[in-house]
């Protein structure tokens, strides 16, 4: 019998050692913990023979290819243990937001220079509703 960790290989069953790596196969167990980078562990695959990320692993964002041309790939893609376009993905004019700053100035007048107001957005503050 093989030890946890390890299954049967039945093409050994004619072997006369008894140890792990000779006459059995290694499970995903055994490689979780080299599911780093673009993949991320699975522990639904512990079971399952194998000792490679394809097998054992769960791919990330990281690995994931946009469908949309109006789309690109999220911040930290490696992170989100997803493998589809709405987790994966976001409009491309995304990143150009996030790099702007908030201001005070509500909209672009003669306070802010044409450059300071391509890089700022107003932050709207509804009266009525007060959010």
């Amino acid at each position: 019998d093989c030890n946890p960790g390890w299954e049967k290989n039945p093409e050994a069953a004619a072997f006369t050692q008894v140890d792990d790596p000779t006459c059995c196969l290694k499970q995903c167990v055994q490689y979780q913990e080299n599911c780093t980078g673009n993949y991320a562990p699975d522990e639904t695959k512990n079971n399952i023979v194998g000792a490679n990320k394809e097998t054992c692993c769960q791919p990330t964002c990281g690995l994931y290819e946009c469908k949309s041309s109006n789309h690109t790939l999220i911040p930290g893609p490696s992170k989100i243990v997803k493998f589809d376009e709405a987790s994966c993905c976001e409009d491309k004019e995304c990143p150009n937001f996030r790099a702007k700053s908030p201001t005070d100035w509500r909209g672009c007048n003669s306070k802010l220079t044409e450059e300071d107001c391509h890089a700022s957005f107003t932050v709207l503050h509804n009266n009525k509703t007060n959010a």
